[in-house]
């Protein structure tokens, strides 16, 4: 069974294959491409595999583990780095940047969610340790990490979160509601999920600048499901 999670601009799609036959058992990551599927590295059990960049590298973590694996076209995947702390929850990996980089979360033994940056040379560093519960939500190729968090010592609770050479910025206060980045495209625009305070069940979705963190709306007072995905390339 395959299960897509991301597709390049090349249209090279990748994703979890679940294996249940006689000879192998586990989840591997898979790539499709030219019409193709075919498995990348080996098999593990509790594998899940994330987003893929325009160089063709992707990442995938095991969460029983704590390993952090990266994965490439050419079907290496070599172990990067295992988080210690890890409590056997999902941990969400962010596509990767042009260099390697990427953000991910995961349940720590407190029992929150922890953020945090993976690079080639310092390894996994964390993001935001003073915020009580935060998630990573992606990254752009040039290594910016977006991602929100919910704090009861923060006057709001909610933080939104830019993280860009190595400092981190919240721009929630920015936003005309309870926001939630989303994806961040190569313009440094931040896509950006906002709820009306006074009705939750209202969704709008707003472009935010990453420069200075102005906005615009671009899909308001929605009150379906969460959109998936609106392309950002603007």
């Amino acid at each position: 069974i395959f299960y897509p999670s991301s597709i390049n601009e090349a249209g090279d799609v990748v994703g979890t294959a679940y294996l249940t036959n006689s000879q192998s058992q586990g989840m591997q990551p898979f790539i499709y491409k030219n019409g193709t599927a075919s498995l990348l590295g080996n098999p593990f059990p509790y594998m899940s595999v994330y987003g893929i960049n325009e160089a063709g590298m992707g990442v995938a973590s095991v969460r029983t583990t704590g390993e952090l694996f990266q994965y490439s076209l050419d079907g290496g995947m070599p172990l990067l780095d295992t988080i210690d702390d890890s409590y056997g929850g999902t941990i969400y990996l962010t596509r990767p940047s042009l260099d390697g980089s990427f953000g991910g979360h995961y349940l720590d033994s407190a029992g929150d969610y922890s953020t945090f940056v993976w690079n080639n040379s310092t390894g996994v560093i964390p993001v935001l340790e003073e915020t009580q519960r935060t998630y990573a939500m992606d990254m752009s190729e040039a290594g910016d990490l977006i991602g929100y968090g919910y704090d009861e010592a923060i006057a709001n609770g909610t933080i939104c979160y830019l993280h860009q050479d190595g400092v981190q910025r919240d721009f929630h206060d920015f936003l005309p509601g309870i926001g939630a980045p989303q994806m961040i495209n190569e313009n440094g625009q931040i896509l950006t999920l906002v709820l009306d305070p006074e009705d939750l069940s209202s969704r709008s979705y707003y472009l935010v600048d990453s420069k200075d963190f102005s906005y615009q709306l671009v899909r308001g007072d929605d009150h379906s499901e969460y959109v998936s995905e609106i392309t950002i390339n603007a």
